[in-house]
């Protein structure tokens, strides 16, 4: 409606995405057009400044010393960069536990890292990633990024008629799976953050089996 040009990239494709995009570019940069290229999930020094906030925002609402640390979704490292700088920044000690869904761990943790130190480089921000705080939580993801297992389904479904919230099935969804397992159901009573950050569409792909689990 808007005139937008879509074009939908393979799963092979989408591993070079950021090549293609910067290959896109300088072909409308060569006809005169004004291009900006926004990277998968938004995952860039700019990008983060969401959960860079966050973690301000959150200190001002709960007592962040008595926090272990805060879970969420990790797949293209936005998020858990943010609340790494975020906690240099309010010199906090707490854990970044981040639930990979997509890439490979180490991929993941260095693109990370990266994105972090290269927040604080381009803000000159005055503060230092410690990296012993980002915590990589891999394996629940095995079944692919859009698919999920019905054991995944049954925590979901039970969280959501509890509380109301719905979860997806490719990215919250998997990491309070996580959650539920190595918190709730290990270490109850420990202030550990869940961060819902999303991730809403395929849940309509899979009504047929939330339904079954209702």
């Amino acid at each position: 409606m808007y005139g937008a040009e879509i074009i939908f990239l393979t799963k092979k494709e989408f591993l070079n995405v950021d090549e293609i995009m910067t290959y896109e570019r300088r072909k409308l940069v060569k006809k005169g057009k004004r291009v900006y290229v926004i990277p998968a999930g938004g995952s860039s020094t700019l990008g983060i400044w969401g959960y860079i906030s966050f973690v301000e925002e959150l200190k001002n609402q709960t007592d962040l010393k008595k926090v272990i640390g805060i879970f969420s979704a990790c797949g293209s490292g936005g998020t858990a960069a943010g609340l790494l700088v975020g906690s240099a920044l309010n010199k906090l000690k707490i854990k970044i536990f981040s639930v990979n869904v997509l890439l490979p761990p180490r991929e993941i943790r260095k693109k990370v890292l990266q994105l972090a130190e290269g927040a604080i480089l381009d803000y000159n921000l005055k503060c230092k990633i410690d990296e012993t705080q980002l915590e990589i939580i891999d394996g629940y993801s095995n079944e692919g990024y859009k698919n999920i297992t019905d054991k995944k389904l049954r925590v979901i479904a039970e969280f959501s008629r509890s509380t109301g919230i719905l979860l997806d099935p490719a990215y919250t969804g998997k990491a309070f799976n996580a959650y539920h397992d190595l918190i709730l159901l290990k270490e109850k009573g420990k202030k550990v953050i869940f961060l819902h950050t999303g991730g809403i569409y395929s849940t309509f792909s899979k009504r047929t089996e939330y339904l079954k689990h209702c």
